[in-house]
């Protein structure tokens, strides 16, 4: 069994690291949303299918304990699923700089992008490994080069590689995530953004932004990509 499935993971990262970046050579690249044709320069989904993606309306404040403001940027539909799956799952790291553009615009909008530090919820080092990169990470270097900041490394890291939050009811989640978190940075005085893709409950979010205070920030905000209701995630 351990050998099948070491197999399969091999044929899988050949097929996402190989395959697919020749074959986006041989063929034009079509917007997996729409089907037009991409212009040079823009991969996975075209620039009208994010602009038509639904805004999400509302303060969303009381969602993450631990942050004075969070900020969601979409409701959680059937294209924004999509493209968050593709995200994490399938290589599609490109979408970073579509999302990080979203969020730079919904930050000048409640004038707060003067952060001293913009990181986000880590990985824990083997899920990282197997998955090749963290997709919270990715939005965080492409916003920071979008506002013109450095990049820092991660102050938080995930020490308890916990299983997955999706089959876990409200109280099961912040059971599943209790001290996973630590941080050992220096962060006195500081303003951080924590970035996620989504937050549902906040159990994940709420445990980061809990290590950051502990840590000395002075105030820590949040910016998720979508919140679904549990039932749909």
């Amino acid at each position: 069994m351990r050998h099948g499935i070491m197999f399969s993971k091999y044929v899988n990262y050949i097929y996402r690291h190989f395959i697919v970046p020749f074959a986006d050579l041989l063929y034009p690249p079509f917007c997996r949303l729409c089907d037009a044709e991409l212009p040079v320069g823009i991969t996975v989904v075209c620039i009208d299918c994010i602009d038509r993606l639904t805004i999400f309306p509302d303060n969303a404040n009381d969602l993450v304990s631990g942050a004075d403001n969070t900020i969601v940027l979409y409701e959680f539909e059937e294209n924004i699923r999509q493209l968050i799956h593709w995200f994490k799952y399938d290589q599609c790291k490109s979408l970073a700089i579509s999302f990080a553009r979203a969020a730079r615009a919904r930050l000048q909008q409640y004038n707060s992008t003067d952060y001293s530090l913009i990181t986000s919820v880590p990985l824990h080092p083997s899920r990282q490994r197997e998955r090749g990169y963290n997709q919270s990470e990715e939005i965080v270097r492409a916003l920071c080069r979008e506002l013109d900041q450095s990049y820092q490394t991660n102050p938080i890291r995930r020490i308890k590689n916990t299983p997955s939050q999706t089959t876990l009811n409200r109280s099961e989640r912040k059971t599943n995530v209790s001290g996973a978190f630590i941080c050992d940075a220096d962060l006195k005085g500081q303003k951080i953004l924590l970035i996620d893709d989504v937050v549902t409950t906040g159990s994940t979010t709420s445990a980061c932004c809990t290590v950051l205070r502990a840590a000395g920030a002075e105030s820590v905000d949040v910016l998720a990509l979508a919140n679904p209701k549990l039932s749909e995630y």
